[in-house]
């Protein structure tokens, strides 16, 4: 294997490895948000936002980064690529590796998730306002004259 090909691996390597950390922070940025919906603290929500948009930044120019190497590496940059990847190194390269790329996708998984809780909640949140709103201002159109 040329020097080329080893550096690209372990550059994936440690691209997987910050991703499993920053996706598990994300997590908590995401809980975090979760809360502050509940509270309706808006303040800081915004700072919340702030937050997750730096994270999605900067995950999704690792993500790029990591399709980059793969293809640099000679194989797809999807996870079949991956899968072919781990197969053809030692295992006491390939377990680790495997290891950090099922919690990596568990991550994403669960972050995923997360966003969909939260997004149901600020809809839900919104149809609230929508029906309060409606019904004040229904309820002056039948006031009397």
């Amino acid at each position: 294997m040329n020097s080329d090909k080893i550096a690209a691996i372990k550059a994936f390597i440690q691209a997987v490895n910050l991703d499993v950390q920053d996706y598990q922070a994300l997590l908590k940025v995401l809980k975090a948000q979760h809360t502050m919906l509940t509270k309706r603290d808006s303040e800081r929500l915004e700072q919340t936002a702030a937050q997750y948009q730096k994270f999605l930044a900067k995950l999704e120019d690792r993500a790029a980064k990591r399709s980059q190497l793969l293809m640099r590496i000679g194989v797809s940059s999807d996870a079949k690529g991956v899968e072919k990847l781990i197969e053809a190194l030692p295992d006491s390269i390939a377990k680790p590796l495997t290891k950090n790329w099922i919690k990596l996708q568990e991550s994403v998984s669960e972050c995923q998730a997360q966003n969909e809780r939260n997004g149901h909640l600020l809809s839900m949140q919104q149809s609230i306002l929508t029906e309060l709103t409606q019904s004040s201002s229904e309820s002056q159109i039948y006031a009397p004259e």
